[in-house]
């Protein structure tokens, strides 16, 4: 208990390494006391809104540390309550926030075991909710589920992929060009899924490479007018993912 809280509060420290190197030793001392430190962590998750993304990061190194060779034991007794907690800030406002819950995700995806299917299964609704915050933690999560060798998550990857692809077409900018980083990872690490479906692939790559008028807008600065293109990002993800 006292070494929680002597951690914890650094989490609180004025000095951001000392922030994340507090978050790192936490998710690390968590990984040989799962019973009793990971209720702590889950609960200040749940209840401090402030302090989210330092218990993410807490509970990202716990994660990555299971997903590495280091730990030869079973996640699947924690899932039931890391999962749904996940998945409820999926749509969190802040994108420091999404990013870390978008790598857990993908690495919970991808531990090979029976939770795989059912993770991904609710990766798939993400991608079909309303929130625009959601369907970008969804599709930026399968970044995170590539990494590894297992042909059975791979293989889950690959059934599902129409839901991720779809998102290439999405109104959100934001999530399409997070749809176009995902394709460029797939196309990286696993050019095997894609080659069945190049043919409906291109088409959606060609259409964000050209330029879109009506992506661009005039700011008013006052003394002089600046003019920005919002479609630049997405060209540039489209350009890399035509170039792997």
């Amino acid at each position: 208990g006292n070494l929680y809280e002597s951690i914890s509060c650094m989490l609180e420290y004025d000095v951001e390494d000392i922030r994340a190197a507090a978050a790192y030793a936490l998710g690390s001392i968590a990984v040989g006391n799962m019973k009793v430190f990971l209720p702590k962590i889950l609960e200040a998750l749940r209840s401090s809104e402030k302090m989210k993304y330092y218990f993410l990061v807490t509970l990202r190194e716990v994660i990555l540390r299971y997903s590495s060779s280091d730990v030869d034991t079973n996640f699947a007794p924690y899932m039931d309550e890391i999962l749904p907690l996940l998945l409820q800030s999926s749509n969190n406002k802040e994108e420091n926030v999404r990013v870390i819950i978008a790598e857990c995700l993908g690495k919970i995806a991808s531990f090979n075991d029976s939770s795989s299917a059912a993770v991904i299964s609710e990766i798939v609704t993400l991608t079909k909710l309303d929130s625009e915050a959601s369907r970008w933690t969804a599709v930026t999560s399968v970044r995170h589920t590539l990494n590894t060798k297992s042909t059975a998550v791979t293989a889950l990857v690959e059934k599902n992929l129409a839901s991720f692809l779809n998102l290439v077409k999405d109104d959100a900018l934001s999530v399409r060009r997070a749809a176009l980083l995902t394709l460029n990872s797939i196309v990286h690490h696993h050019p095997g899924i894609l080659s069945n479906r190049i043919d409906e692939t291109l088409p959606l790559l060609y259409k964000e490479m050209a330029v879109n008028d009506a992506l661009k807008r005039v700011v008013d600065l006052g003394p002089f007018k600046h003019k920005v293109d919002d479609g630049l990002p997405l060209r540039k993800a489209a350009f890399t993912c035509m170039g792997t």
